[in-house]
């Protein structure tokens, strides 16, 4: 199965969401519709930031499954409105946001960030997943954070 010998490509397992796996990339918003019809009820998010700055503040959130099947870094970024402010004043030619950015009025903490996610899957008619933090330690390690993890699985600052 084609399927199949693409997962093995990119070393992600097909389970448990083996009926939205397609050929191709596929949207953010189809895997999550995907997965709500394959009866997820919860999907895990993580972040690799080090949040030390409570109002001026930005993670790019991750999920595995998402990550992995659609080929993203990370799926989604949120950040503070004092944080974005200061973004746009630095640069003045700053367009309007990206579907997958996620501007919060609240000071940083995961549950911050849940909510703001939680809400964005509300507002694209993604209603009935539940979002947890989880820590990046605890996680798979997708998009980016597995390209780091490869790259020190070479060195000798690589600890499991």
């Amino acid at each position: 199965m084609i399927s199949e010998e693409i997962a093995d490509i990119f070393e992600i397992e097909m389970e448990p969401y083996p009926d939205i796996f397609h050929i191709g990339h596929i949207t953010m918003l189809d895997a999550l519709k995907g997965m709500v019809e394959d009866g997820v009820t919860e999907i895990e998010i993580y972040y690799a930031e080090d949040i030390t700055d409570k109002v001026n503040w930005s993670v790019d959130v991750m999920n595995d499954y998402i990550n992995n099947t659609c080929a993203l870094s990370w799926v989604w970024t949120v950040t503070s409105k004092s944080e974005d402010n200061l973004y746009r004043d630095k640069y003045k030619d700053y367009e309007d946001i990206s579907d997958y950015e996620i501007i919060v009025d609240a000071e940083f903490s995961d549950e911050a960030v849940c909510d703001a996610i939680t809400k964005w899957l509300i507002e694209h008619n993604i209603n009935d997943i539940n979002v947890k933090m989880i820590n990046i330690e605890n996680a798979e390690g997708s998009g980016y954070i597995a390209g780091i993890r490869a790259d020190l699985k070479k060195t000798s600052l690589y600890t499991e």
